[in-house]
């Protein structure tokens, strides 16, 4: 998979942040361009992250009741079902021999 080409852009950081991103480069072995790129790619998974609890708690205190039981009754089912569920060939113990 080709990675789509980078874009040059220029940043205005203050100073104390700039010493950051150099220690981090340093010690990774990476340039400042990689640090930053990494640092940013963090920061958006992790407000994606957040959008996605906020709507899921939004979703679930909009629930009525009568949702709510119906939600934990399908919760209870499918639990219950997954507990069934083998995912990998169980080994048969193979029988033991009597050595006389």
């Amino acid at each position: 998979m080709n990675a789509p080409p980078k874009v040059k852009v220029s940043l205005t950081l203050s100073p104390d942040v700039l010493a950051l991103v150099d220690r981090d480069a340093e010690a990774r072995g990476d340039t400042r361009s990689g640090v930053i790129d990494s640092w940013l790619r963090r920061a958006a998974a992790g407000n994606a992250a957040a959008a996605i609890h906020e709507a899921t708690a939004k979703y679930y205190q909009s629930l009525t009741a009568e949702d709510a039981r119906d939600n934990d009754a399908w919760a209870r089912i499918s639990t219950k079902a997954a507990k069934t569920v083998t995912y990998d060939p169980v080994a048969k113990p193979k029988p033991s021999r009597n050595r006389r």
